[in-house]
């Protein structure tokens, strides 16, 4: 399957979220950071819905956000480059739950929101592959994306969605096509290592 969109809009983040919008940065409070982290095998997000296998090296700088009421719960962990501008790639983790009158199937999502998201994040962009795959022993989809960022240039996108219930269950990595290769096993072990609480509950 292949999905193609274009758009004029010069005015996106630096780092534009994974699959489904999220809230206002302004509504995230970042709650846990590099020194919580550094000696753990484990990044996990303090209210214990997200781990994966933190990324060895000092070249790693990972935190936790997470939403504040009014808006819908969400938990995010991230673990990216600091070289930011050179290195432009993050591993990302995320919780989002879903108001009912919005809750979609995973196949729905990705036919219908994620071209209005990716839209609006990138001049262009092609999903390449929608793959099936199981994870904590349920069924998701994993997404293999090229982009083109107006700001940063050609992005590549490796994603796995998982909906339970309310939740949307996002893992991926996002950054430079050129440095999949260099962080292959950072990528796998974040993508194969995530665990979600919401995924266990029936």
């Amino acid at each position: 399957m292949t999905l193609c969109a274009c758009s004029s809009r010069q005015n996106v983040e630096s780092e534009p979220p994974a699959a489904l919008p999220a809230p206002p940065a302004d509504d995230l409070l970042p709650t846990r950071g590099d020194q919580a982290a550094a000696s753990a095998q484990i990044f996990a997000s303090s209210d214990g819905l997200v781990s994966a296998p933190r990324p060895e090296g000092d070249s790693w700088e990972c935190l936790e956000q997470l939403s504040r009421p009014p808006i819908p719960p969400v938990t995010v962990i991230k673990c990216r480059q600091r070289d930011s501008d050179e290195r432009f790639f993050f591993l990302l983790a995320k919780d989002y739950e879903v108001a009912p009158e919005r809750r979609l199937p995973v196949d729905a999502i990705i036919q219908d929101v994620l071209p209005n998201t990716y839209d609006e994040l990138f001049e262009s962009f092609e999903i390449r592959s929608v793959l099936t795959i199981d994870h904590q022993a349920a069924e998701g989809r994993e997404l293999l994306i090229d982009a083109l960022h107006p700001g940063v240039g050609p992005i590549r996108k490796r994603e796995r969605l998982f909906v339970r219930g309310g939740h949307v269950l996002i893992v991926s990595a996002e950054g430079r096509p050129e440095l999949f290769d260099t962080f292959k096993a950072d990528i796998d072990a974040w993508i194969e290592g995530v665990a979600f609480l919401n995924l266990t509950l029936e």
